[in-house]
């Protein structure tokens, strides 16, 4: 209900890498639940972002020579991820945005469409949807908005 807290898909990530690595990490030791959890929650829920700041966070630790992942290989990947994110981001979008982190519906505008299919929008199935901005604009883009 909360989209700044940590919810149970989260813990769907966490445990969609534990399965998905157990043959090259069986220890759970390259990286740490903390991690995983950011990644999970900078996904937005959709596990194919997921994987791509999972990736992210491979080529750096590779780059690096890590065998372990650090913090700030995972704080670098969701940098690059939300970077990407906020390619084409303009003031009206960013209030656009700000407006539906306040009222989570979404407003009668002909850039909804765009909203949606940039996946700046992401929507929270509960008993009824309501849509937040995507977890990675909520870093820095919109802070100076008040949207939180």
């Amino acid at each position: 209900r909360d989209p700044s807290q940590h919810a149970n898909g989260v813990r769907v990530g966490v445990e969609a890498y534990r399965l998905r690595t157990r043959d090259l990490d069986p220890h759970g030791s390259r990286m740490d639940d903390a991690s995983l959890a950011r990644l999970a929650y900078g996904s937005g829920g959709v596990m194919r972002e997921f994987m791509h700041l999972i990736r992210e966070v491979a080529e750096q630790a590779w780059d690096r020579k890590l065998e372990t992942v650090d913090r700030s290989t995972v704080d670098a990947a969701v940098d690059t991820r939300r970077r990407l994110y906020e390619e084409g981001l303009d003031d009206r979008v960013k209030s656009l945005l700000a407006t539906v982190a306040q009222s989570r519906s979404l407003p009668d505008d002909e850039s909804v469409p765009r909203l949606l299919r940039n996946w700046w929008l992401v929507p929270y199935p509960n008993e009824s949807v309501w849509w937040h901005p995507h977890p990675l604009l909520m870093i820095s883009a919109l802070a100076d908005k008040g949207a939180s």
